[in-house]
């Protein structure tokens, strides 16, 4: 073996750890930035704060968050399993916790599908049949925000008008490029004939204009795309069911996630009648930093949750409250959900 190839595969081997470093930094960052927007904040009332919650409530937004990780492995799960390859509950939670994790920790979310797609051609799925499970869920998973989005318009537009401008723009626009995005993903599974076409009239035009190169390896790797959504529709047209369980499991991971402030609302004193209010502000949240890249997703994600929060919650706990939200949806979660794929790694490599 050369010194390039040694080369790369060490680089290969500690990008992994490199973008763990840069997700932690970015994390403080951010909660550094959250603090600063709390004038009286303290660490010692921080904790005031959390030892003055309650625990079964706290209990209950930590199940939560774990739902947000099994869900999604339920619905990988059911998917596969009406395309004939069973697996059980524990290979389900692996398979969405390598997700979640890489999603977190990589640019633009690049990582999380392959790292759930290796484990799950590990467990003997055929590598098709991963990349259909994989796909139709991201799709299910994108049209599950956009019902919750809709639900959210309806009933609680009042919410919605509280925001501040940034955040009602960063809202607006998420929820349509979800509508974009599964648009998309419907055209590709039902219309590839046609994605095709017009995809190699715009590499045509972008190659007479000299703005791409290599014109025919482009066609042939939009070829390879579009035939693969072709096979993948061909899939779900003959196991129907796939949508339903999995679309079912889908919603119960967003609103599983969504509720973790609404019960740590609850752990800290507040009322029943007010805990809608605190969910649709969440759902707000989800929806306006969905579409936008790692790692400015987490950055957007504090500033709208800072803003709906701050016009429930009294001025001096706002941020109190938002770091311990999000401390359990988001980085909890992440470590939960790292330590998981590095057990599953190892144990594979004992093996």
């Amino acid at each position: 073996m050369d010194s390039n190839e040694n080369c790369q595969k060490f680089a290969k081997k500690h990008s992994k750890l490199i973008w763990t470093v840069i997700f932690i930094l970015i994390a403080l960052a951010t909660i550094f930035a959250v603090v600063s927007h709390g004038r009286s904040f303290s660490l010692r009332k921080l904790i005031l704060y959390i030892s003055h919650s309650s625990n079964g409530w706290i209990f209950i937004s930590f199940l939560c968050m774990f739902g947000f990780i099994y869900f999604e492995g339920a619905a990988i799960l059911s998917i596969c399993k009406e395309l004939g390859y069973k697996k059980n509950r524990r290979q389900g939670i692996v398979y969405s916790a390598a997700d979640i994790y890489f999603s977190a920790i990589t640019p633009s979310a690049t990582g999380g599908q392959p790292a759930s797609a290796y484990f799950m051609i590990k467990d003997g799925i055929p590598a098709l049949a991963v990349t259909a499970a994989l796909h139709f869920n991201l799709l299910l998973y994108t049209l599950s925000i956009i019902i919750i989005g809709i639900v959210e318009f309806i009933l609680f537009y009042n919410v919605f008008l509280n925001f501040g401008p940034l955040s009602k723009f960063l809202i607006v626009f998420g929820f349509i490029i979800q509508i974009i995005l599964m648009t998309v993903f419907v055209v590709l599974f039902k219309k590839t004939v046609v994605i095709k076409k017009i995809g190699f009239k715009v590499i045509s035009i972008l190659s007479k204009l000299h703005l791409i190169k290599n014109k025919e390896q482009k066609y042939n790797k939009l070829g390879e795309i579009t035939d693969s959504y072709s096979q993948y529709s061909e899939i779900v047209k003959k196991h129907p069911k796939i949508i339903f369980k999995a679309l079912a499991f889908n919603l119960l991971q967003r609103i599983s996630v969504i509720a973790v402030p609404l019960f740590v609302y609850l752990a800290t004193g507040g009322r029943i009648i007010d805990a809608k209010n605190i969910f649709a502000i969440q759902s707000f949240a989800v929806i306006g930093s969905n579409t936008i890249p790692i790692p400015g997703a987490m950055g957007v994600m504090d500033y709208i949750m800072l803003d709906g929060y701050s016009k429930v919650i009294s001025y001096g706990n706002t941020v109190n409250f938002e770091l311990v939200s999000r401390a359990l949806s988001f980085y909890i979660c992440m470590f939960l959900c790292g330590i998981i794929t590095l057990l599953k790694y190892l144990s594979m490599k004992k093996r």
